[in-house]
């Protein structure tokens, strides 16, 4: 049975409102519920609890680049294994496929500029846009040369991709480096709990719950 919904959208400058429904399929429900799932064990990540935050911070001191602290590394593995989910592209829950699927039933253009906020986050592109940290013709604070880490340190142990990573600490310093990953990471997290929020709220509103089908029995 398919899940109706009903988006009231305020402009808060004019006052003036628009109102965005439809339906998810079951397949697609099942699948954003099953994000929703995984962002909960995200949630849970200890590196997300730490108050205050962990911060990138960059220094120049003696001719090269300097970190202050990196989180541990237990930290570090624990952030990556929980979102596996979201950035391996095989995966069902994939954050760009669920974005897709929220992108084809919640149409509005105010909306879109919510989901390519979320990508931009998602993928690193407003990091970039920031600062690009790079060795040689490679930059380190991209999805690209993340992915290349991940597959070599914590997904995989691919000896080819810890060659070209470790190519990179030619020039820039390994906690420099690590410390730009984690950074990505927190970005990537941040983008999948802001997805999760919008998904919850249309779990839980009234049209929604009203319409949806019973979990007993």
């Amino acid at each position: 049975m398919p899940l109706p919904f009903k988006i009231h959208l305020v402009n808060n400058r004019t006052g003036a409102e628009d109102i965005v429904d439809g339906a998810f399929t079951d397949d697609e429900w099942n699948l954003l519920s099953r994000f929703v799932e995984y962002a909960g064990e995200l949630e849970d990540a200890v590196i997300l609890k730490r108050n205050p935050a962990w911060s990138f911070g960059l220094q120049y001191k003696d001719g090269k680049l300097t970190v202050d602290t990196l989180p541990p590394k237990s930290e570090i593995r624990e952030l990556a294994h929980v979102l596996r989910p979201f950035i391996l592209e095989e995966e069902p829950t994939f954050f760009y496929k669920i974005v897709r699927i929220l992108r084809e039933r919640v149409s509005h253009p105010r909306m879109d500029i919510l989901y390519r906020a979320w990508s931009k986050r998602f993928s690193g592109k407003d990091s970039e846009e920031v600062v690009r940290i790079s060795a040689g013709d490679t930059v380190i604070n991209s999805e690209k040369t993340l992915k290349v880490w991940l597959n070599a340190y914590q997904y995989h142990r691919d000896e080819d991709k810890r060659a070209l990573i470790s190519e990179l600490h030619q020039e820039v310093p390994l906690e420099v480096s690590e410390a730009v990953f984690v950074d990505l990471l927190l970005g990537k997290a941040d983008a999948v709990l802001l997805a999760t929020r919008f998904i919850r709220d249309i779990a839980a509103a009234p049209s929604a719950r009203r319409n949806a089908p019973s979990q007993e029995g």
